[in-house]
């Protein structure tokens, strides 16, 4: 036992040199950065990514190649540029801009950044009301941006990764994920729908497509006519990207009939094409009040936007539903009913099966409760 504490004791003396190793230089550079004047402690770098939105620094110079590998180095780069998902890169880019202007403000350079101002801007951004989530996802942008540049970032330092440490023991709680919509109160947001307008037979669609397939709202509104295939059983639906599928291998979902014509997702789906005259392009379109189709593709955002309507028609609490809230009440719905674990993977493509067991657990908080067989 005395040995065992007396390893223990050593191995907390040398994480603590370490971190003071780290202190040390983190105070060195600091004393050198108010020693000489903020230009010439980045004088030897590039200057920082352009605010404009796509204007990035050239990582594959051109000068020294023929006229005709030009255009081969520009296609180069768009490959290395697209190897994050769009609505990854979107994200990080309004991230990234919120750093720089914070950087701007405080006279501190962006890029490349150090230990100090990541230090700040974190600090910062809890001292602000920011959630932890948020600011490890800024991290994470910044780390981006430094590594598509192929500069070293210090984001992963001990100082920082201790700093993060603390504001989680501080400001930390557990995330409030969507509320999920289970078949008992989806069946109450169909019930409100008027399916004698287009626009109507259209949500009617969408939501019964979600919740049967699982679906992200990414995946709902990226739905194409070339995507469906009928058979007798349902329809299957091929996914060409999706957050477990960046690479665009591509996924087959299958969509059964349901028990009853009202809630049927098949036939839901095929009277929503024939009735909008659909029969090439994007599945689902944006529309106006009028039953006019007016985009060609319905925007990701419209997905919440239509189920916090029908809730608020239902008299639900609309507050915590979300676009995720079809596909969290498949997976909900399914642990109840004693689906087995990898056949709800199947559906719902999870790739972490950590991830899924929180809907499970979810599912069955009433059903495997030792407080039910409690009778006071």
């Amino acid at each position: 036992m005395v040995q065992g504490n007396k390893r223990s004791y050593s191995t907390s003396l040398l994480i603590t040199a370490r971190m003071k190793h780290d202190i040390f230089n983190l105070t060195c550079m600091l004393k050198k950065s108010y020693n000489t004047s903020a230009n010439s402690h980045f004088a030897e770098v590039p200057p920082p990514f352009p605010q404009q939105a796509g204007a990035r620094p050239s990582l594959i110079p051109t000068t020294d190649l023929k006229p005709e590998l030009h255009e081969i180095a520009l296609q180069a780069e768009q490959y290395l540029f697209n190897h994050r998902a769009a609505s990854t890169e979107s994200v990080y880019g309004q991230d990234w801009l919120g750093f720089q202007k914070w950087c701007s403000s405080h006279g501190l350079s962006s890029f490349p950044s150090d230990v100090r101002t990541i230090a700040l801007y974190i600090t910062w951004m809890a001292k602000n009301g920011r959630v932890v989530s948020t600011i490890k996802r800024h991290l994470a942008a910044i780390k981006a941006r430094h590594d598509d540049a192929g500069f070293p970032t210090p984001t992963h330092s001990a100082i920082i990764k201790g700093i993060m440490q603390g504001i989680s023991r501080r400001h930390g709680k557990p995330p409030r994920g969507a509320d999920a919509l289970l078949p008992e109160t989806l069946n109450r947001l169909i019930e409100k729908i008027d399916q004698t307008t287009l626009i109507g037979k259209r949500d009617h669609a969408l939501l019964l497509i979600g919740f049967y397939g699982a679906l992200r709202r990414s995946e709902l509104v990226g739905l194409s006519i070339n995507d469906i295939r009928w058979c007798n059983e349902g329809v299957i639906l091929l996914l060409h990207h999706s957050k477990t599928d960046q690479c665009g291998k591509g996924m087959l979902v299958g969509i059964p009939r349901g028990k009853r014509p009202e809630t049927c997702p098949v036939i839901a789906l095929e009277t929503w094409l024939v009735e909008a005259g659909i029969k090439e392009g994007a599945v689902f379109r944006g529309m106006d009040c009028h039953d006019r189709i007016v985009s060609k593709r319905l925007s990701g955002r419209a997905v919440p936007m239509i189920i916090k309507c029908y809730a608020k028609a239902a008299g639900l609490d609309s507050a915590h539903l979300s676009g995720h809230s079809l596909r969290s009440g498949h997976c909900t719905s399914a642990a109840r009913a004693g689906v087995p674990h990898n056949i709800i993977m199947k559906q719902t493509r999870h790739a972490s099966l950590q991830t899924m067991l929180k809907y499970v657990e979810l599912g069955k908080l009433f059903m495997e409760n030792s407080a039910s067989a409690i009778s006071l």
